[in-house]
């Protein structure tokens, strides 16, 4: 099974791209990913989305904090020296996980304020099956 889940910060503004003949939008990042338990040690990752990528590109921009999910290949080539360059790449989905304050935000994005949350019931923590042994 091939899955990656990695969290981080856009290093550069997406790129889009339409694919000729189907007119197929897709959308290229790079995320930068802290490593666990190594202080000071960042991994570096060309992600690929095709789902929603004109949504990836309109929204997301450098240094913004995305999660990423999807599965990882290698795409070995050579570069101008002829020395053969493994690098790794994600193909996958893009969520953004860091959004405007509530003012600066495009229209059309719902904002959750005491008039929206009014109907709504607050779940306790009692309210959940203390049998559960998780």
């Amino acid at each position: 099974m091939n899955n990656w889940n990695g969290i981080g910060n856009c290093v550069a503004d997406p790129e889009l791209k339409f694919i000729s003949g189907s007119g197929k939008a897709v959308c290229t990042l790079k995320i930068a990913v802290q490593r666990p338990y190594v202080k000071d040690k960042t991994d570096f990752f060309e992600v690929t989305t095709w789902q929603g990528a004109e949504w990836v590109a309109n929204n997301i921009k450098k240094g913004e904090k995305i999660a990423v999910s999807g599965y990882i290949y290698c795409d070995p080539y050579e570069n101008k020296e002829g020395k053969k360059v493994y690098p790794w790449r994600v193909n996958g989905t893009v969520e953004k996980l860091q959004w405007e304050k509530k003012e600066e935000k495009e229209e059309g994005f719902m904002s959750l304020d005491e008039d929206t949350l009014d109907g709504f019931q607050a779940i306790e923590e009692d309210d959940f099956d203390s049998g559960i042994p998780f």
